[in-house]
Order: C-alpha cells, then sequence, then structure tokens
C-alpha cells in the first residue's frame, strides 16, 4: 500500500473515532508528516506498535509521536441546585458514552523505537456529543478542530452490528463525569478511583459536563470477522458547524 494510500486509510479510521471530523479527509499530521511516520518503522518494520483492541483485533500501527486532544468545555448554568443534597452546582450535560470500560498498564511503541508505558485503553460503543467539541494536535502542524451540532452528534449504532472504539490516553487525561450523587465531578482521571468505582455501573453508559482527554492513538473496528468494519453502522452530525485551523 502506497504513503498516500496509508495516510487516508488512517484518516478515515482517525475520524470514525473521535466523531467530530468523520466527513472531513483530515488526518492530524500534514501529508508529508504522516508519510514519513508509514515509513519511518526502522529495518523491517521493527518498531511498529503491536496493540490489542477490547474485541481482540490485534493491530501493528506505525505511530509518530503527535498527540491529539479532545476537548468539551465545562459550562456552569447554576451555583446551587444539583449534586449532594442539592447543593452542589449544576452544569449543562455536554457529553454520553454507551458502553465504556478502561484497561491500565498499556504501553505503545514509536516510530522512532521509543516506548510509553502508563497509558489506558478507554472502549466504547457509541459516543453522542450534545455541545461543541474540539480536537487539538500538539506537534505535527498542530491543527484543531471543531465541532459544533444543533442536536446530538453521535458515533456507533446503538443496534445491529456493534462497533468498537477504542483510544489509547494518559493518564493525566480527564472527564467531568456526572456520577451518583455528584453534580459533575471535577477532573476525574483514569486512574482515579472514582472512575474505577463508576466502571462498575458505566459499563452501560456514562454521562457528563466535560472532557480533556489526551489521545496517543484511535481505531475503530466492528464486531465482524478479523475486526473490519461492515453492515450498516451510525455516523450522524445534525446541522454540524465543522471548523478547521
Amino acid at each position: 500500500m502506497s504513503g498516500t494510500a496509508r495516510r487516508w486509510q488512517r484518516a478515515w479510521v482517525f475520524l470514525a473515532v473521535l466523531a467530530v471530523v468523520v466527513t472531513l479527509g483530515l488526518w492530524p499530521d500534514s501529508p508529508r508528516e504522516a508519510a514519513q511516520a508509514v515509513q519511518a518503522c526502522g529495518a523491517g518494520d521493527v518498531n511498529r506498535a503491536t496493540l490489542t483492541t477490547k474485541g481482540g483485533v490485534t493491530l501493528h500501527p506505525c505511530l509518530s509521536k503527535v498527540t491529539t486532544n479532545m476537548v468539551i468545555p465545562r459550562t456552569q448554568t447554576s451555583s446551587l441546585g444539583c449534586g449532594t443534597l442539592f447543593l452542589q452546582p449544576c452544569y449543562e450535560t455536554k457529553w454520553q458514552i454507551t458502553a465504556v470500560s478502561k484497561t491500565s498498564g498499556q504501553t505503545l511503541k514509536y516510530a522512532d523505537g521509543s516506548t510509553e508505558s502508563g497509558l489506558y485503553r478507554l472502549t466504547f460503543q457509541q459516543f453522542q456529543v450534545y455541545k461543541s467539541a474540539s480536537l487539538a494536535t500538539s506537534g505535527g502542524s498542530g491543527y484543531t478542530t471543531t465541532l459544533t451540532p444543533d442536536a446530538a452528534a453521535k458515533l456507533g449504532n446503538a443496534s445491529g452490528q456493534t462497533i468498537y472504539t477504542d483510544l489509547w490516553v494518559t493518564a493525566d487525561s480527564t472527564i467531568n463525569l456526572s456520577f451518583l450523587t455528584f453534580s459533575c465531578n471535577d477532573f476525574v482521571r483514569p486512574d482515579n478511583a472514582l472512575w474505577t468505582i463508576a466502571d462498575i455501573f458505566i459499563d452501560v453508559s456514562a454521562g457528563g459536563c466535560g472532557m480533556n482527554l489526551k489521545i496517543r492513538y484511535a481505531v475503530t473496528t466492528s464486531s465482524g470477522a478479523n475486526g473490519e468494519i461492515s453492515g450498516a453502522y451510525s455516523v450522524n452530525l445534525p446541522n454540524t458547524l465543522l471548523t478547521v485551523s
């Protein structure tokens, strides 16, 4: 497969995963940087990573060190009226994730042969963004993409063949999680005890009012043979404004 073909293949996987720029041919790196990453995995591709998705699909990507921050800003709607005894501030619900789970102890190997440990794999079946969200790359060309839907932007199907999205994120990634008696808990990290407890409940669904994920790698697979995406699956961006800068 040529460098150009690989770049577009990776672009569409990445866009589908994040449900933000799924209809654009945008990859965080410039075309030249993306091509270099594909070709820079050492003799015999010795520096390709080996990753396994929650669905059991084994991947061997050639990874650059570009990080993508997915940010959904938190918006307070009142100073009181939510959470424990209704004494906590209220925040607008910004996102919903269905069947989310996390796995610790993840290690990535990069194209230059270096490794990074202490990462988490987050997996979900459906992701909805109710308000604006942005994707911004650190390193590379530094693109920022902003999504502003007038209704829930969705990735993943609620029925039919399961579509899995796996994100490898850093331990300092955070979500603002609406959970039990909490209105919108402040900046819950994947290594936080609250998220560990929440895992018992949120394998079904979770909602929240903010998010800042530092994503090292992302991929979408399905429950079909060998993990290929096949059959009907849903990506909906209703009347959505997409801005790239």
